[in-house]
């Protein structure tokens, strides 16, 4: 669990400060020409982003799989899901302000799949450690949400074998041959 924990908050690290590095380089580069028209094409193509930005909150269903661990669980584990989301949304809505305000939209338009690394890289030149640190939040991201994964899979196998009836699982888990470490190794062998 400590080194579970740890290793949650070298993720987190690894994921907001590129984040916050992105977003201050693309809001110091503010073009106030790239607001007006403020929305050239009507709420749709807003709307239409909507299922990107429910995709970037996604990954805090696995705050629940904490309940095993956290003191307090029926306190702790609603104000830890509140407290994340709100501070993942003003990091998201930081994110896409600064790249809304600094990154011209035709490098966003339909039919250009080219990774945002590679529009900051020509966009702002002047900073060559951005797409770097854009890469390696992206990375840490997968990671996270691939060992968030890992924790909550562990967690759920190891609460269906306690509530399952075979004396010959029982047994192994009283005796302590069932623990993290088997769980977690189970878990990944079935992620995998």
């Amino acid at each position: 669990v400590n080194a579970s924990a740890i290793g949650q908050y070298i993720i987190g690290a690894c994921v907001v400060i590129p984040l916050v590095i992105t977003s201050v380089v693309c809001l110091m580069h503010f073009d106030k020409s790239l607001l007006t028209p403020f929305m050239p094409n009507g709420i749709v193509p807003v709307l239409s982003a909507a299922s990107t930005a429910l995709f970037a909150l996604l990954g805090f269903e696995c705050i629940i799989s904490l309940y095993s661990v956290v003191e307090d669980p029926l306190k702790n584990v609603p104000r830890a899901f509140m407290l994340a989301i709100g501070g993942v949304g003003v990091l998201y809505l930081l994110f896409v302000g600064g790249l809304t305000v600094s990154i011209h939209p035709h490098y966003f338009s339909e039919g250009l799949s080219v990774p945002l690394s590679q529009i900051l890289e020509e966009v702002l030149v002047d900073f060559p450690f951005v797409p770097i640190a854009v890469l390696i939040g992206a990375m840490f991201g997968i990671i996270g949400t691939l060992h968030s994964m890992l924790w909550s899979t562990s967690t759920l196998f190891t609460d269906v074998l306690k509530r399952t009836h075979s004396k010959f699982i029982q047994g192994a888990l009283s005796k302590g041959t069932w623990n993290n470490k088997v769980a977690i190794l189970v878990s990944t062998a079935i992620m995998l």
